[in-house]
Protein backbone atom coordinates (compact mmCIF):
# COMPACT_ATOMS: atom_id res chain seq x y z
CA UNK A 1 0.00 0.00 0.00
CA UNK A 2 2.45 2.55 1.08
CA UNK A 3 4.96 1.04 -1.96
CA UNK A 4 2.24 2.03 -4.46
CA UNK A 5 1.86 5.61 -2.60
CA UNK A 6 5.60 5.98 -3.13
CA UNK A 7 5.28 4.95 -6.43
CA UNK A 8 2.05 7.39 -7.17
CA UNK A 9 4.39 10.24 -5.35
CA UNK A 10 7.25 9.69 -7.46
CA UNK A 11 5.53 10.02 -10.51
CA UNK A 12 4.12 13.35 -9.74
CA UNK A 13 7.37 14.66 -9.07
CA UNK A 14 8.86 13.57 -11.96
CA UNK A 15 5.99 15.33 -13.48
CA UNK A 16 6.28 18.53 -11.73
CA UNK A 17 9.98 18.68 -12.40
CA UNK A 18 9.23 17.99 -16.08
CA UNK A 19 6.89 21.16 -16.44
CA UNK A 20 8.67 23.32 -14.38
CA UNK A 21 11.67 22.27 -16.44
CA UNK A 22 9.17 23.06 -19.70
CA UNK A 23 8.41 26.43 -18.32
CA UNK A 24 12.10 27.32 -18.07
CA UNK A 25 12.72 26.83 -21.56
CA UNK A 26 9.43 28.60 -22.85
CA UNK A 27 10.64 31.78 -19.90
CA UNK A 28 14.48 31.12 -22.06
CA UNK A 29 12.85 31.39 -25.68
CA UNK A 30 10.39 34.51 -24.33
CA UNK A 31 13.26 36.53 -23.00
CA UNK A 32 15.20 35.33 -25.69
CA UNK A 33 12.44 36.57 -28.58
CA UNK A 34 11.95 40.10 -26.42
CA UNK A 35 15.70 41.08 -26.46
CA UNK A 36 15.97 39.74 -30.41
CA UNK A 37 13.13 42.50 -30.66
CA UNK A 38 14.35 45.06 -28.23
CA UNK A 39 17.87 44.89 -30.57
CA UNK A 40 16.05 45.33 -34.01
CA UNK A 41 14.39 48.24 -32.46
CA UNK A 42 17.99 49.89 -31.81
CA UNK A 43 19.03 49.52 -34.25
CA UNK A 44 16.33 50.52 -36.57
CA UNK A 45 16.50 53.84 -34.30
CA UNK A 46 20.30 53.97 -34.55
CA UNK A 47 20.06 53.76 -38.44
CA UNK A 48 17.11 56.55 -38.44
CA UNK A 49 19.72 58.78 -36.25
CA UNK A 50 22.21 58.49 -38.37
CA UNK A 51 20.09 59.15 -41.28
CA UNK A 52 18.75 62.12 -39.99
CA UNK A 53 22.55 63.62 -38.65
CA UNK A 54 23.82 63.08 -42.04
CA UNK A 55 20.92 64.46 -44.10
CA UNK A 56 21.02 67.31 -41.54
CA UNK A 57 25.31 67.81 -41.99
CA UNK A 58 24.89 67.20 -46.17
CA UNK A 59 22.16 69.50 -46.41
CA UNK A 60 24.21 72.44 -44.03
CA UNK A 61 27.55 71.54 -45.87
CA UNK A 62 25.49 72.12 -49.11
CA UNK A 63 23.59 75.11 -48.24
CA UNK A 64 27.24 76.94 -46.88
CA UNK A 65 28.45 76.03 -50.48
CA UNK A 66 25.85 78.23 -51.79
CA UNK A 67 27.58 81.20 -51.21
CA UNK A 68 30.52 80.37 -53.27
CA UNK A 69 28.70 78.97 -55.50
CA UNK A 70 26.27 81.86 -56.07
CA UNK A 71 29.37 84.58 -56.09
CA UNK A 72 31.16 82.58 -59.09
CA UNK A 73 27.85 82.65 -60.93
CA UNK A 74 27.97 86.36 -60.48
CA UNK A 75 31.41 87.02 -61.41
CA UNK A 76 30.68 85.25 -64.65
CA UNK A 77 27.89 87.34 -65.45
CA UNK A 78 29.50 90.35 -64.35
CA UNK A 79 32.92 89.60 -66.27
CA UNK A 80 30.31 88.37 -69.68
CA UNK A 81 28.63 92.10 -69.06
CA UNK A 82 31.67 93.79 -69.05
CA UNK A 83 33.89 92.18 -71.46
CA UNK A 84 31.15 93.60 -73.98
CA UNK A 85 31.43 97.03 -72.39
CA UNK A 86 35.17 96.88 -72.66
CA UNK A 87 35.25 95.15 -76.74
CA UNK A 88 32.89 97.79 -77.82
CA UNK A 89 34.89 101.06 -76.01
CA UNK A 90 38.02 99.51 -77.63
CA UNK A 91 36.45 98.88 -81.16
CA UNK A 92 34.81 102.71 -80.98
CA UNK A 93 38.27 104.11 -79.91
CA UNK A 94 41.13 101.85 -81.81
CA UNK A 95 42.15 104.54 -83.59
CA UNK A 96 44.23 105.41 -80.75
CA UNK A 97 46.37 103.51 -79.43
CA UNK A 98 46.61 104.34 -76.25
CA UNK A 99 42.99 102.75 -75.75
CA UNK A 100 43.57 100.11 -78.32
CA UNK A 101 46.19 98.69 -75.88
CA UNK A 102 44.46 99.73 -72.63
CA UNK A 103 41.32 97.93 -74.11
CA UNK A 104 43.12 94.65 -75.59
CA UNK A 105 45.17 93.90 -72.00
CA UNK A 106 41.70 94.25 -70.04
CA UNK A 107 40.55 92.41 -72.25
CA UNK A 108 43.11 89.46 -72.21
CA UNK A 109 42.47 89.79 -68.13
CA UNK A 110 39.20 89.77 -67.92
CA UNK A 111 39.37 86.57 -69.91
CA UNK A 112 41.90 85.28 -67.54
CA UNK A 113 39.32 86.54 -64.47
CA UNK A 114 36.10 84.46 -66.56
CA UNK A 115 38.20 81.49 -66.77
CA UNK A 116 38.89 81.28 -63.15
CA UNK A 117 35.46 81.51 -62.05
CA UNK A 118 34.69 78.98 -64.50
CA UNK A 119 37.05 76.62 -63.10
CA UNK A 120 35.67 77.36 -59.83
CA UNK A 121 31.74 77.43 -60.41
CA UNK A 122 33.20 72.95 -62.34
CA UNK A 123 34.77 72.35 -59.33
CA UNK A 124 31.69 73.68 -57.16
CA UNK A 125 29.02 71.68 -59.27
CA UNK A 126 30.52 68.79 -59.51
CA UNK A 127 30.74 68.42 -55.76
CA UNK A 128 27.39 65.55 -54.93
CA UNK A 129 26.58 65.74 -51.23
CA UNK A 130 24.11 63.15 -51.00
CA UNK A 131 25.46 60.41 -53.23
CA UNK A 132 29.16 60.63 -52.48
CA UNK A 133 31.12 58.52 -49.70
CA UNK A 134 31.89 61.40 -46.21
CA UNK A 135 35.61 60.68 -46.83
CA UNK A 136 35.37 61.17 -50.76
CA UNK A 137 33.67 64.49 -49.81
CA UNK A 138 35.83 65.88 -47.90
CA UNK A 139 38.41 65.19 -50.13
CA UNK A 140 36.59 67.11 -53.03
CA UNK A 141 36.29 70.06 -50.37
CA UNK A 142 40.13 70.13 -50.20
CA UNK A 143 40.40 70.31 -53.70
CA UNK A 144 38.23 73.02 -53.36
CA UNK A 145 40.38 74.64 -51.11
CA UNK A 146 43.42 73.68 -52.64
CA UNK A 147 42.58 75.82 -56.37
CA UNK A 148 40.87 78.63 -54.13
CA UNK A 149 43.92 79.15 -53.10
CA UNK A 150 45.52 79.19 -55.94
CA UNK A 151 43.34 81.34 -57.79
CA UNK A 152 42.90 84.07 -55.07
CA UNK A 153 46.56 84.11 -55.06
CA UNK A 154 46.10 84.76 -58.85
CA UNK A 155 43.32 87.38 -58.73
CA UNK A 156 45.13 89.07 -56.02
CA UNK A 157 48.49 89.67 -58.50
CA UNK A 158 46.46 90.66 -61.33
CA UNK A 159 43.67 92.82 -59.45
CA UNK A 160 46.23 96.25 -59.10
CA UNK A 161 47.89 95.60 -63.02
CA UNK A 162 43.98 95.07 -63.97
CA UNK A 163 43.42 98.59 -62.81
CA UNK A 164 46.29 100.13 -64.04
CA UNK A 165 45.58 98.77 -67.70
CA UNK A 166 41.81 99.01 -67.60
CA UNK A 167 41.49 103.09 -66.26
CA UNK A 168 42.13 104.29 -69.68
CA UNK A 169 39.81 102.40 -71.52
CA UNK A 170 37.50 102.39 -68.47
CA UNK A 171 36.98 106.51 -68.39
CA UNK A 172 37.23 106.69 -71.96
CA UNK A 173 34.18 104.94 -72.61
CA UNK A 174 31.99 106.04 -69.22
CA UNK A 175 32.96 109.47 -69.53
CA UNK A 176 35.04 110.20 -72.56
CA UNK A 177 37.21 111.25 -70.63
CA UNK A 178 41.13 111.23 -71.66
CA UNK A 179 42.66 109.87 -67.72
CA UNK A 180 46.42 109.87 -68.92
CA UNK A 181 46.14 113.75 -69.81
CA UNK A 182 45.72 114.30 -66.40
CA UNK A 183 48.35 112.58 -64.09
CA UNK A 184 47.36 113.78 -60.61
CA UNK A 185 43.87 112.22 -61.22
CA UNK A 186 44.98 108.99 -62.94
CA UNK A 187 46.72 108.21 -59.73
CA UNK A 188 44.54 109.44 -57.46
CA UNK A 189 42.06 106.98 -59.41
CA UNK A 190 43.86 104.22 -59.66
CA UNK A 191 45.10 104.51 -55.51
CA UNK A 192 41.44 104.72 -54.80
CA UNK A 193 40.44 101.48 -56.83
CA UNK A 194 42.81 99.97 -55.33
CA UNK A 195 42.55 101.14 -51.98
CA UNK A 196 38.75 100.22 -52.31
CA UNK A 197 39.21 96.66 -54.20
CA UNK A 198 41.15 95.32 -51.57
CA UNK A 199 39.32 95.47 -48.81
CA UNK A 200 36.42 94.22 -50.68
CA UNK A 201 37.84 91.18 -52.56
CA UNK A 202 39.92 89.90 -48.85
CA UNK A 203 36.07 90.56 -47.21
CA UNK A 204 34.88 88.47 -49.67
CA UNK A 205 37.55 85.80 -49.80
CA UNK A 206 37.08 85.73 -45.87
CA UNK A 207 33.25 85.21 -45.57
CA UNK A 208 32.17 83.70 -48.61
CA UNK A 209 34.95 81.33 -49.31
CA UNK A 210 37.46 81.18 -45.95
CA UNK A 211 34.70 80.70 -43.65
CA UNK A 212 32.22 78.61 -45.60
CA UNK A 213 34.96 76.04 -46.45
CA UNK A 214 35.37 75.81 -42.89
CA UNK A 215 31.90 75.44 -41.86
CA UNK A 216 31.64 72.56 -44.22
CA UNK A 217 34.54 70.72 -43.84
CA UNK A 218 33.74 71.34 -39.73
CA UNK A 219 30.32 69.64 -40.74
CA UNK A 220 31.77 66.84 -42.50
CA UNK A 221 34.41 66.17 -39.57
CA UNK A 222 31.63 65.85 -36.97
CA UNK A 223 29.50 63.31 -39.46
CA UNK A 224 32.75 61.25 -40.19
CA UNK A 225 33.24 61.43 -36.10
CA UNK A 226 29.62 59.79 -35.38
CA UNK A 227 30.17 57.02 -37.98
CA UNK A 228 33.30 56.03 -36.90
CA UNK A 229 31.93 55.82 -33.02
CA UNK A 230 29.38 53.69 -34.35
Amino acid sequence: MWLQKLVGLRKILKNTLAIIKELKIMELDELKSAWAQYDKKLNENLRLNEDIIRKMNLDNSKKEMKTPFGYEVYSVVSFGIFLLFVMSSTYKFADETKYLISGLLTIIICLIGLIFSIQKLSLLSKIDYHNTPVVDLQKNISIVKHKYLQYKKGEMFLFPIFALIAMPILAKGLGNLDIMAYPEKFIIALIGAIGLGYPILIWIYKNWYDKKLKNTNDFLQELNKFKKEE
